[in-house]
């Protein structure tokens, strides 16, 4: 673990309850995330005399009522749409497939929403509260609307040898009010792959560094940016995303994403799921 090790298994242990609705004995934890028995009971008793955490009669725990406080005060500083979970949840019903919404902040995504449909999930193994790395495409569709000053913070995050395309990218998505994401063969079953081993990661708390990893690569699997003639044509296209911006103050603040991750969508199909995902980001933006 990096940082601090007496904070980063207390945070795992918290990590680990809020995966385990149903509870964890402490030799859960203890086997869970590889710590000795002596420091999980120690952490455990710390966290229920705060209320963080509640001993059940069965003696597992689970995460206690002195959370409440601390949620409801992220609640009030997250600068989150009214709305936004119901709505992301209508959007993904509507175009059947998942959808997500994300803060777009300097160097970091973090996602505030996120809805499965029946047809599939977006992205795979993300959830509220997942943070990714802003690097280069990730985000494109916001930090096209944001100042030069941020533009070349993003920029300086890409490998060198990339930063003139995303460059370009940026110029060519100004003003657009959705962005439609190539889906490369190449990267299809990596997806579906990188998916599964976030999935996997999720209960491991000790693991978050390496889940991390698999995430960041999972985002900048998107593939290229269509441009507005190539999205003209009557035949299907292959596309993993759609994005909208979302607006604050006639700031961009958050990205809304939408992934059919169809290999031939229909130019039909495109168009619905691009008229409900524009009236999606209209209604979350705010004044």
């Amino acid at each position: 673990m990096s940082g601090s090790p007496p904070t980063s298994r207390v945070v795992s242990v918290v990590e680990l309850l809020a995966a385990r609705p149903d509870g964890c004995s402490v030799a859960e934890v203890t086997a869970s995330l590889e710590l000795n028995r002596a420091t999980v009971t120690s952490v455990l008793a710390e966290l229920e005399r705060t209320g963080w955490a509640r001993r059940r009669a069965d003696r597992s725990y689970v995460l206690g009522p002195g959370l409440l406080g601390v949620t409801e005060a992220v609640r009030a500083a997250l600068p989150l749409p009214r709305g936004a979970a119901d709505r992301v949840a209508a959007l993904a019903d509507e175009v059947r497939c998942g959808a997500s919404l994300s803060l777009v902040e300097p160097h970091r995504m973090t996602f505030v929403a996120v809805s499965e449909s029946v047809s599939g999930r977006l992205p795979g193994g993300l959830a509220v509260g997942t943070r990714i790395p802003l690097l280069p495409p990730t985000g494109a569709t916001v930090m096209a609307w944001r100042d030069a000053r941020e533009q070349r913070a993003w920029l300086d995050d890409a490998d060198e040898h990339e930063r003139e395309g995303f460059r370009e990218m940026l110029a060519a998505l100004a003003g657009r009010a959705i962005t439609v994401w190539r889906l490369d063969d190449s990267a299809a079953d990596l997806l579906g792959v990188l998916a599964d081993v976030v999935d996997a990661l999720a209960d491991h708390p000790t693991r978050h560094h390496l889940r991390r990893r698999a995430l960041t690569e999972l985002s900048r699997l998107v593939g290229n940016a269509y441009r507005t003639d190539e999205l003209e044509t009557d035949r299907p296209l292959p596309v993993s995303y759609l994005a909208a911006p979302v607006f604050a103050g006639g700031a961009a603040t958050h990205e809304l994403q939408i992934g059919p991750l169809h290999p031939a969508l229909a130019r039909g199909e495109r168009e619905r799921m691009a008229l409900a995902l524009m009236a999606a980001a209209g209604e979350l933006s705010q004044p």
